[in-house]
């Protein structure tokens, strides 16, 4: 009987145990990918995102690896309402972290983008990527010199863009 009792005790610890890494599984913040609205007259521009909305996946968290974000990010909005802030021949051509700053190399298509469609491209990007634990910063460049200065080559934060009318 004391065999059974301490079996029976064993197995609703154990059982208790995996209820509490799931539900802390389940806790776990979502990722929220953030994009331009398709149109101006959709979203509230004067919030807190302006000209930018967002929406999650179930599927990626706070935790996921720069590789899985930026994956799902290059996918597009599964929201009609929004789109990406670059046509599709932009991408990420490689990227590093140290210290807590991203620097991702965009590829040279990036370069059309001028004044406004830059600095969306810029805050989408980094208001996605600094909720990684990992992120502090982002530094978006092509690797060419002409392009230094500006929402490029600068190590960026959320903080850093106000994007309301």
């Amino acid at each position: 009987m004391k065999r059974l009792l301490c079996l029976a005790l064993a197995l609703a610890a154990v059982l208790a145990g995996c209820g509490l890494v799931q539900r802390a599984a389940e806790q776990e913040p979502p990722l929220r990918l953030y994009y331009c609205y398709a149109e101006a007259e959709i979203g509230p521009y004067d919030g807190e995102n302006g000209a930018l909305g967002c929406e999650t996946d179930g599927l990626i968290s706070t935790e996921a690896t720069v590789d899985q974000v930026l994956s799902r990010y290059w996918k597009g909005p599964e929201t009609e309402t929004l789109r990406r802030p670059f046509s599709g021949a932009v991408t990420v051509e490689q990227w590093s972290l140290e210290d807590g700053c991203l620097l991702l190399t965009m590829s040279e298509e990036t370069e059309s983008l001028v004044g406004f469609d830059r600095t969306l491209l810029a805050a989408c990007l980094v208001k996605t990527l600094v909720q990684l634990p990992s992120v502090e910063s982002v530094v978006l460049t092509t690797g060419q010199e002409e392009i230094a200065g500006g929402i490029f080559n600068t190590a960026l934060t959320a903080e850093d863009f106000l994007l309301a009318s």
